[in-house]
C-alpha cells in the first residue's frame, strides 16, 4: 500500500464570532502536486491555510496530514511540513542564519549543507548573517519561504508567498516549487490572489470566495475556458446584436468598438461572417481571464470539461524556462538524517 496523500481537508468549517471565514471546504495535495488556491481579500485563503496547519480547530471537518487526523495526532505529522504565513514572524534579534538553524532545529535535524543551500536559493546572500530587525519586506519575506524549505519538507503550505517579492525572485521560486515536485515529489499547497501565477505553476486549480470552493480542476481547464477572443471592429454594437440574432453566438460588447468571445466559440468562422456582412475589421486578439472575470464566468455556471490532450511540447518548454541551472542539484534538499527514510 502507498503513503498516504500529504494533505487532506474534508468538509472543513471555520468561524470568527459570527463570521463564517471557511465552510465545507474539501481538498486533497498529492504527492508531487502543486495546488493553488486562488480567491479575492477575505475569501478565506488564510483561514484554510492555518486550518491545513493546525492552527485554527475547524468547528466541522477533518483535516488529514499524511494520513493522521491533526485532532487526535498532534504535532507530529507537521514535521514533515515546510510552511510560510502572513505576516512572517522571527526572532528579530538573531541573524536569518539563527532563524533558519532554530526551525531545523525544531523539526529535529539541522544539516548546514541545507541551510546554506535554501539561503542560495531565496536569494538570501550575505544578507542571511546580518540582524533580522534590519531587513526589509522582500527580504523578510525571502527568508521564511528559505525557512519553509530549510527542514527538508515533504508537503509545503503557503500563505501568498510571492508577496513582496520582485518579480524575478518570484518567478525563479515558481520554478522552484516544479524542480521540487517533479524531482523530489514534494506537494505543495499555496495561495494567491493572482490567477496568472496560479496558472503558471500549479497542475491544479482551487477557486474560493466568500469561503466556499466554488470551482476545483485542472489548471487546462480554466486556461482553456479562459483564452478569450477579443475583436475590434466599426459597429462593433450592430455586429454583436446580429451575430446574437442571427447566429445564436454569445457576443459581449464591452466598447464601441470591442467585442469579446469565450473559449466555446470558433471564432474563425465568427470573423469570416462579419466580414462577409460588411463589418470592418480593426484587430484580433487573445487574452486569459483575470481573476475578477473568473469569478463572474463562473457565477454563469461551471466552466467546460478540461481538454483530454496532453500539453504541448512549447507548453511544457514555457514552464521548465522558469528553472534556472542553480536548481537542478537538489542533493542539499534531499538529505535525510541516519535511520529516516
Amino acid at each position: 500500500m502507498g503513503e498516504s496523500v500529504p494533505l487532506k481537508l474534508e468538509k472543513v468549517s471555520f468561524s470568527f464570532g459570527k463570521h463564517r471565514a471557511i465552510e465545507d471546504v474539501s481538498l486533497e495535495v498529492d504527492r508531487g502536486e502543486i495546488v493553488a488556491v486562488v480567491g479575492p481579500e477575505r475569501s478565506g485563503k488564510s483561514t484554510l491555510v492555518r486550518a491545513a496547519l493546525g492552527l485554527v480547530r475547524p468547528a466541522g471537518g477533518a483535516v488529514e496530514v499524511f494520513g493522521e487526523d491533526l485532532a487526535s495526532s498532534g504535532p507530529a505529522p507537521l514535521r514533515r511540513v515546510g510552511a510560510c504565513l502572513r505576516p512572517p514572524a522571527f526572532h528579530d534579534n538573531w541573524t536569518g542564519r539563527r532563524n533558519l538553524q532554530y526551525a531545523a532545529d525544531l523539526r529535529g535535524f539541522r544539516d548546514e549543507q541545507r541551510v546554506n543551500w535554501s539561503i542560495s536559493r531565496l536569494g538570501l546572500g550575505s544578507r542571511a548573517d546580518e540582524r533580522v530587525s534590519g531587513y526589509g519586506h522582500s527580504l523578510r519575506q525571502r527568508l521564511a519561504l528559505a525557512r519553509a524549505l530549510v527542514g527538508g519538507p515533504s508537503l509545503l503550505v503557503l500563505d501568498e508567498p510571492a508577496k513582496g517579492l520582485d518579480e524575478e525572485v518570484s518567478r525563479r521560486f515558481r520554478g522552484l516549487l516544479v524542480r521540487l515536485a517533479r524531482d523530489a515529489g514534494v506537494g505543495t499547497l499555496f495561495t494567491t490572489d493572482s490567477l496568472e501565477t496560479a496558472l503558471e505553476c500549479a497542475g491544479r486549480v482551487i477557486v474560493m470566495e466568500g469561503g466556499r470552493v466554488i470551482h476545483s480542476g485542472p489548471a487546462a481547464q480554466i486556461r482553456a475556458a479562459g483564452n478569450e477572443s477579443v475583436v475590434t471592429l466599426e459597429r462593433a454594437e450592430r455586429a454583436a446584436e446580429e451575430l446574437v440574432r442571427v447566429r445564436g453566438v454569445a457576443a459581449d460588447l464591452t466598447s464601441p468598438e470591442t467585442i469579446r468571445f469565450d473559449s466555446t466559440v470558433d471564432i474563425a468562422d465568427v470573423v469570416s461572417w462579419l466580414v462577409s456582412r460588411g463589418f470592418r475589421l480593426i484587430g484580433l486578439y487573445t487574452q486569459q481571464l483575470t481573476l475578477e472575470e473568473l469569478l463572474v464566468r463562473l457565477s454563469r455556471g461551471p466552466l467546460p470539461e478540461a481538454p483530454a490532450a496532453a500539453p504541448k511540447p512549447e507548453e511544457v518548454s514555457d514552464v521548465l524556462a522558469l528553472l534556472d541551472d542553480g536548481d537542478a542539484d537538489l542533493s542539499a534538499f534531499l538529505t535525510k538524517p541516519a535511520g529516516t527514510e
